[in-house]
């Protein structure tokens, strides 16, 4: 309803969106922004604005919330869909690392900063982790090797490493 009073012509609807979420981490239902509920509303976009404007009109409030309530079922159904696909990830890449050829236990710190952060560099990898970046190379060199992850810059230096299957799954 946030897109009724909001007095800008451009970005209510994402706005809106963007304060459920952080609403509900502020009254302790959430512990991460995990939420997005932008998809749904999308995909039911026609409902979505004749309900906005039926709350206007007709102050169909109840269907109003009945909509967004599913919405934000649905959303949430499918954050835990989304991090049980990524707990599986993790754990396959855990046990394709440990029965590598490699002393896993360097490589499995790289993956565990990977997991939190996607996309990084040899430098910041090894700041995040407390490993050398020679050990880290190495790590990542063995991650590149699995298929677990990708260069992405196509540069000598300053190479970035992207988690490519954590991405897939997250876009999915």
């Amino acid at each position: 309803m946030f897109e009724t009073i909001h007095s800008y012509d451009d970005g209510n609807g994402r706005l809106g969106r963007m304060l459920v979420p952080l609403m509900l981490l502020r009254e302790g239902a959430l512990h991460d922004p995990l939420l997005y509920i932008s998809l749904f509303l999308k995909e039911h976009r026609e409902e979505y604005y004749g309900l906005l404007q039926r709350t206007r009109t007709e102050s169909a409030w109840t269907e109003w919330i009945r909509f967004f309530l599913e919405a934000v079922t649905e959303s949430a159904n499918e954050a835990v869909r989304t991090a049980q696909d990524l707990n599986r990830l993790f754990a396959t890449d855990r046990d394709r690392i440990r029965q590598s050829r490699s002393r896993p236990g360097s490589v499995l710190q790289v993956h565990d900063v990977l997991q939190r952060h996607p996309f990084q560099s040899i430098p910041r990898i090894a700041a995040t982790s407390g490993l050398t970046q020679p050990t880290v190379s190495k790590a990542i060199e063995l991650l590149e090797e699995l298929g677990i992850v990708v260069e992405v810059t196509g540069k000598k230096r300053d190479r970035v490493y992207l988690y490519q299957e954590y991405v897939r799954v997250m876009n999915a």
